[in-house]
């Protein structure tokens, strides 16, 4: 029985269009490469995915975007940012609900940020991605994938780039997954008080 609510799960999500997330690796010089050659920096990433695509179909994560003003939306409203991400818009196939990020791991970057090229190429600082937590990952290949969709930080004043589509989609991503751990945690500690 289990197996095929399995089965019924996973041909829901297909059939309601679920986005899905493919990471595809460069080197940091802007070359594909078959796959990445730190494991640790792989799984990091891998796991950061995984919270992020069902982050990205939640009704939950939909409704805290719609709550925020942004800055630099070039006329787009909430609705329609949220559409473009999940529909993978910026992506070379757009039939599919496909996010593509193109990343490489920077080992000799000084910047502590990551940022995106103009090949649309997310550059992840690998001394920073090895010392923080998957959640800020996963918050931070949003943000790169908005800069990717067009979104840009505020070119005038550095304090309103916080308010730009970029940061409040990385800030949205970060209470989510905080909120999760946070239900996640109290769940873990009721169960082991009943055992």
């Amino acid at each position: 029985m289990r197996t095929l609510s399995i089965i019924f799960i996973l041909t829901a999500s297909i059939c309601l269009g679920q986005t899905n997330i493919r990471v595809q690796p460069f080197d940091s010089t802007g070359n594909a490469i078959t796959e990445f050659n730190n494991p640790v920096l792989q799984a990091r990433l891998d796991s950061a995915v995984s919270l992020l695509i069902p982050l990205v179909n939640s009704k939950e994560f939909e409704v805290a975007f719609l709550k925020v003003r942004c800055l630099r939306k070039h006329g787009k409203s909430n609705c329609e940012i949220i559409d473009m991400i999940r529909s993978g818009q910026g992506n070379y196939s757009k039939s599919e609900s496909m996010i593509d990020l193109k990343v490489a791991f920077d080992f000799s970057s000084k910047e502590d940020e990551s940022r995106t090229d103009k090949q649309n190429l997310i550059h992840l600082n690998a001394r920073r991605v090895e010392d923080h937590g998957v959640d800020l990952l996963a918050a931070t290949l949003l943000k790169e994938y908005c800069h990717v969709l067009g979104f840009r930080n505020s070119p005038l004043k550095a304090r309103l780039r916080v308010y730009t589509v970029p940061f409040r989609m990385e800030r949205i991503v970060m209470n989510q997954l905080q909120k999760q751990n946070s239900a996640k945690l109290s769940k873990d500690v009721i169960a082991q008080s009943v055992n």
